[in-house]
Parts: structure tokens; C-alpha cells; sequence
């Protein structure tokens, strides 16, 4: 203390200030740092210690979250000459720490951009594009988001695989943003295949998106299988569920419609899901011959409609699932209920076709003759069901001692 009192109007005081600054920066009391290097008159110090003196006084204050003093710093240390590149870029990336800390990321760009010139294939670089993504991500620039986060990885693929995975991750968000659903398929195979633990879920959905979005329906069922194999998701895409499994439904995958549509539906509270999802649900159960859950789906389904022709199909549809359960009684019931709307075209038909095998099950000739007679004009373009109509017609016919009847359906059978 009488040292200081002594010599505090001389330049040495000043110098002896820097030194007890630096040695208080080398410790990280920053706090103590600044109280120094604010008492130290620049005028008098020796300009060989003025680069170190504005450097680390700056480096100090951002430490204590001084952003604007620190910035006024790091300016005056990149005005001292014989910088090299490398302590520009030191200065910079505080610099730009501080920018971006004061929300100013149009000046911290600036920053990161210089930073990127004076030393491109540095670790200080990888800092440069990683931060240049994430402001041009905040500012809903995918473009140029896309941009830094491809040189990111083209140019440092030494970086640690967490860096690494989750670049790849956002890549292919902002390709998403850009609508390049193709571009956006590899970084999410990528990420998920360099951390499964951390970005395995949240990849496979945005895979959805990407293969919805092309129209890809096997892609989208792959995805699908997958997410439902890990049974670890909270919440369930059920717009991709919806989509896939319709358009499973139209290609013959009976099988993937009825597993998608199954994880849509609330069994407790039919009525919180929506009656197209029920139909096409018990449509699929129907294909798939389970007839059981078809009678559940197809019920639900039934109990939400008020339109005719969806009625008369509904109930079309579970005459053709009690069938298979041989339930032949109610099968029969919904049959003739579902006529009695008056469908037309091939629902008509499909009705007189059930109804005739309900009847032949329960021997009841004379309705199973006449429903089969229907039956084969009904389909008269279709020659499968056409001769399976003939034949029983014909066996019909021949149970009732119609004799001219099942010689003229069976002569049909063989033209």
C-alpha cells in the first residue's frame, strides 16, 4: 500500500497496475482484473503491453457479462499492429460473443464471416459457420442456414460426433423449411444412424414428413413399421398414419392399413375418433379375414353415420364380417338391412352375394337361389364372381328339385 501511494502519479505505477491485472486475469478474477486495467492510464503505458492490456481487459468484462465495454476493447486490441491472423481471430470470436449476447447478429455475422476469411479450416471456423446457421435458422433463413451447416460438415469431419450428428439433424430441417424433402432424407438417416439414443425418433418423424410430402407410400410404411416397432413414442404421427394407410388400403396392404389405422382409433371412446377411420379400419380387418375386430371397427363406424349410402354400406360390410364369423343369423339381419336402403351399383350387388351365402349356410334354398340369380347380373363384368354366382345358383336350385333351373345355370357355368 505505500508503494502505491508513493509512486501513483508516476508511469511506473501504471505498468506495476498491468502486471497485478495480468496476473489477476491468469487466475480468472476477472472482477479484480477489471478494477486494474480500468485504473491503468493507456497514455503512459508502455505500447508494447497495449495489444495484451486491451485483449484480456475485454476478454474480462465479457467474463463479468460486460458486453458493450468488451466490444470497445477487443475493437481498440484489432487496431495494434503486427497482428497475426490468428490473434485477429481470437479477438473476433469474443467479439462476436459478445455481439451475438447483445442480440446485435447482424454485426456478429460481420464477426463470424471475418473470422471465417482470416482462418478457414480452423477450429475457430467450425465456430464461425456453426453460429452463422444458427442466426440465419433464427432469422428463417434456410438457405443460408444450409449453407453454413453443408461447409460444417464437408470441411470438419474431425468434430466431436455430437456436433456432427446434431448438424446433420438441423440440415435436414432446413431442407424440410425449403421444401427439398429429397435433400433432407440423407442428414436425418445420418443423424440417427451417428446417436439412435438422441435423435432416432425425432428423425424417423421427420422422415415421415419428407416421404409423405413425395408421395413415397412404401418409404412412409417403412418409417411407420419402424416407429411403431420402437413403441417409444409419446405422441403418434396420425396425419402420416392416416395418409399411409389409405393408400395401403388402395395398393392391397391390408395388412400395414389395418396395423396403422388400429393405433388411431380410442376403443374406450369410439366416438372421439372419426368415422372414416373406423370404415377403413374394419374395410382392412374385413381383407385381412379378422372378422372379430371387422364387427368392432365396422359397429363404431356405423354408430357415427346419418347418410344413406354410408349406412347401407356399413351395414354391407358387417354382414360380411358376421359371415365369417358365422354368425349367419345377423349377417343375415344387416344384409337385408342394408337393401332395404336401396344402394345401387356394385354395393347392391356385393349385398346380394352376401346374402346369398348366408342363406345357402343356413339351407335356406329358395332366398339363396334368388339372391344368387341377382347376384349374377349384378356382377355380369366381373366373370369370377359371375360363376361362383352360376354355381350356386345352380346348387340351389337343385336343393329345391328345381331340376330345369339347375341344368340351365349350370349350362351357363359352362359356356
Amino acid at each position: 500500500k505505500e508503494f502505491f501511494v508513493k509512486y501513483s502519479s508516476r508511469k511506473e505505477m501504471h505498468t506495476i497496475r498491468f502486471f497485478v491485472a495480468e496476473t489477476a486475469y491468469k487466475k480468472m478474477q476477472y472482477a479484480q482484473a477489471i478494477g486494474y486495467y480500468k485504473a491503468i492510464d493507456v497514455d503512459v503505458l508502455n505500447p508494447g503491453y497495449l495489444a495484451s492490456f486491451h485483449l484480456k481487459y475485454g476478454w474480462s468484462l465479457l467474463e463479468v457479462k460486460d458486453y458493450e465495454q468488451a466490444i470497445a476493447q477487443f475493437v481498440s486490441y484489432l487496431k495494434q499492429p503486427g497482428l497475426s491472423n490468428e490473434d485477429k481471430v481470437t479477438a473476433l470470436v469474443q467479439k462476436s460473443k459478445a455481439y451475438m449476447a447483445l442480440d446485435k447478429n447482424s454485426l456478429a455475422i460481420l464477426d463470424l464471416n471475418q473470422i471465417i476469411k482470416l482462418s478457414p479450416d480452423s477450429k475457430n471456423a467450425a465456430f464461425a459457420y456453426q453460429k452463422l446457421a444458427e442466426m440465419h435458422e433464427e432469422k428463417e433463413e434456410w438457405k443460408e442456414a444450409v449453407d453454413a451447416r453443408t461447409q460444417l460438415l464437408e470441411r470438419f469431419k474431425d468434430l466431436p460426433k455430437s456436433i456432427i450428428t446434431n448438424t446433420q439433424f438441423k440440415l435436414g430441417l432446413a431442407y424440410i423449411q425449403l421444401k427439398e424433402y429429397k435433400k433432407a432424407i440423407e442428414p436425418f438417416k445420418s443423424a440417427m444412424k451417428g446417436d439412435e439414443v438422441t435423435y432416432a425418433e425425432a428423425s424417423l418423424l421427420q422422415l415421415g414428413i419428407c416421404y409423405r410430402n413425395l408421395e413415397d407410400v412404401e418409404a412412409l410404411t417403412a418409417v411407420l413399421n419402424q416407429i411403431l416397432d420402437r413403441d417409444q413414442f409419446k405422441q403418434l404421427p396420425k396425419p402420416l398414419l392416416l395418409w399411409a394407410g389409405i393408400n395401403q388400403y388402395n395398393q392391397g396392404g391390408f395388412q400395414h392399413t389395418a396395423r396403422f389405422l388400429k393405433h388411431m382409433v380410442d376403443f374406450n371412446s369410439p366416438q372421439n375418433t372419426k368415422s372414416l377411420v373406423w370404415r377403413q379400419l374394419g374395410k382392412a380387418e374385413l381383407q385381412i379375414k379378422d372378422y372379430k375386430n371387422a364387427v368392432v371397427s365396422l359397429s363404431n363406424h356405423l354408430s357415427q353415420e346419418s347418410f344413406g349410402y354410408a349406412l347401407a354400406e356399413a351395414r354391407s360390410d358387417l354382414a360380411h364380417a358376421y359371415y365369417g364369423l358365422k354368425s349367419f343369423a345377423q349377417a343375415r339381419k344387416y344384409g337385408e338391412e342394408a337393401l332395404y336402403l336401396n344402394p345401387g351399383g356394385a354395393l347392391k350387388a356385393k349385398t346380394y352375394l352376401v346374402l346369398a351365402k348366408t342363406n345357402t349356410a343356413l339351407e335356406k334354398w329358395q332366398e339363396a337361389a334368388r339372391y344368387y340369380v341377382l347376384t349374377s347380373e349384378f356382377y355380369s363384368g366381373d366373370e369370377g364372381i359371375r360363376r361362383e354366382a352360376m354355381q350356386g345358383a345352380a346348387t340351389a336350385f337343385d336343393k329345391l328339385g328345381d331340376k330345369e333351373q339347375a341344368t340351365y345355370y349350370q349350362k351357363q357355368l359352362n359356356k
